[in-house]
């Protein structure tokens, strides 16, 4: 208590100080700053720094906190804040924190923000994930939703700005925008609206990257590019790629019937092979349609998970048709897979995600389901409906913990990872991926358009491989035209007043073809 005491007399001889100051003429004029008004910004690195206990002097001392220097230029008082503890007061007390941005620094009054006063902000480069040193800014905000680019002056291993204090700031790369995309998003997100983050993807480099509107209506968190979405069945070809790695290591064969590795499943017969199953051509019995069988398979299991569907499938429902008579999606085909993931690697689904595609590409904001702590991660958007004519939070479902039809979030950034690795051996070798982008060939020897998780066409004479995706409110849209080397990823985090997101995804990528 007397430490809070202190803090207010001091705080409070400060503010007085800053009052009195104003008629004398000694109060230090900040220097002028060109600033353009952006979104949030992206590619923001959180570090966690380590607490120390520091004496913040305004008259030119420094703080280190971590390894960030902050240097204040704002009035003449001195005060002491011990960042090991939690100190609570009404108004007036610096904050230090981490919330998902890389440093605030704030007053608990965000009526007490005051441009005038001013922190020269020093920042490491070697937590920020993107080398191209040149492309990097500081932003401050002081609501954490209109951004100010600072610019920064980069100097060896550091970035430096001037920050109007007390207001939040954070180091990123500077946002790369088209305005024509920005005005396709406009059309259904507002600043204050669950939104999207979209990028676009050209020869390797990114040409458009930002976040619309916010993850979290609650508080109005601005959605970036490192805000982590549900992809739905945009997943099915990252799980589509987990079978081709096993198909590389010589552990699984594509026209080997699915009862070969899971016997439950041999009751299907032998023309239910692995690639049918891939392409949805199998026939196999679908849970995930509302009817007879999702009801007993939701009346069997509260809460299922890839073993129990594999049960449960072993013992009931029946072939829908003739395998490789016809395409019909199915998303149970992609849970067996899931399984087969997990029978054939000895690995849950989520741990082979996280171990042979996610941490081999650095996607660090990427996780499988079953992951019972998805709904506290920090840079997490909850998905929204219209329900009753009020827009409602929609986070979970009782078939969240299902691996290999869904089951994956991921972000934008992470996605580009992801993209670029398509073009290499990274995840599979090229000659097997290939077998991911043929169609499938139905029994009459007709082709259907539809391979390993993506759709095949072309457009304008170009060809492209497409996927969109849905779960609880949240709707994705991913196509890439390999031959032109360019992607459009699409995460939105809401399902109403939305467009066709496929055919929002070739509209932004007509802007660059």
């Amino acid at each position: 208590m007397k430490l809070l005491y202190l803090l207010m007399f001091f705080l409070f001889v400060f503010f007085s100080v800053l009052s009195g100051c104003s008629d004398s003429g000694t109060v230090i004029t900040p220097t002028a700053i060109v600033a353009t008004q952006t979104p949030a910004p992206t590619s923001v690195k959180t570090i966690t720094p380590t607490p120390v206990h520091q004496t913040i002097n305004p008259t030119g001392g420094t703080v280190t906190y971590g390894k960030a220097s902050i240097k204040f230029d704002a009035g003449s008082v001195n005060y002491d804040v011990d960042i090991n503890e939690s100190i609570e007061a009404d108004d007036y007390i610096p904050s230090i924190s981490t919330d998902g941005y890389l440093y605030d620094f704030s007053l608990e009054d965000p009526n007490a923000y005051n441009p005038d006063h001013r922190a020269t902000i020093t920042l490491p480069l070697e937590d920020v994930p993107d080398p191209d040193i040149d492309g990097l800014t500081i932003y401050h905000s002081k609501d954490k939703i209109n951004w100010e680019s600072l610019g920064g002056t980069v100097n060896g291993e550091y970035i430096t700005a001037e920050v109007p204090g007390f207001s939040y700031f954070t180091v990123g790369e500077a946002p790369i925008k088209n305005p024509q995309v920005d005005a396709k998003i406009a059309s259904f997100v507002t600043t204050t609206s669950p939104g999207a983050s979209v990028i676009v993807i050209s020869n390797g480099k990114i040409v458009h990257r930002a976040g619309y509107g916010v993850k979290d209506i609650s508080n109005n968190n601005a959605i970036t590019s490192e805000t982590i979405f549900h992809l739905g069945s945009m997943a099915k070809q990252i799980t589509a790629d987990g079978v081709l790695m096993l198909v590389d290591e010589g552990k699984v064969k594509l026209d080997e019937p699915i009862g070969t590795y899971l016997p439950g499943l041999s009751r299907f017969g032998t023309n239910v092979t692995v690639r049918r199953m891939l392409n949805h051509t199998s026939g196999m019995p679908d849970y995930s349609e509302s009817g007879t069988l999702y009801d007993q398979f939701a009346d069997a299991y509260s809460k299922p998970y890839n073993q129990d569907a594999l049960n449960f499938l072993s013992v009931n429902g029946t072939m829908k048709f003739t395998p490789g008579e016809k395409h019909a999606y199915n998303n149970t085909g992609y849970d067996m897979l899931g399984c087969l993931i997990e029978k054939v690697s000895g690995l849950p689904f989520q741990t082979f995600m996280q171990q042979r595609i996610f941490n081999p590409l650095k996607m660090s904001n990427s996780f499988a389901h079953p992951n019972p702590g998805r709904l506290s991660a920090p840079n997490l958007a909850h998905s929204y409906e219209r329900r009753d004519g009020q827009i409602t939070a929609y986070d979970s479902s009782r078939m969240d913990y299902l691996g290999g039809s869904g089951g994956v979030y991921s972000t934008i950034e992470d996605m580009y990872l992801y993209d670029q690795a398509l073009y290499t051996d990274k995840l599979v070798k090229q000659t097997t991926l290939a077998e991911a982008f043929k169609p499938a060939l139905l029994n009459n020897g007709t082709l259907y358009p539809y391979g390993f998780g993506w759709d095949i066409g072309t457009r304008n004479g170009k060809n492209y491989v497409k996927h969109d995706g849905r779960w609880l409110a949240f709707n994705s849209n991913y196509v890439r035209f390999p031959d032109q080397k360019l992607s459009v990823i699409i995460l939105l985090n809401r399902d109403y007043d939305i467009p066709d997101l496929s055919d929002l995804g070739m509209s932004i990528a007509d802007l660059y073809l």
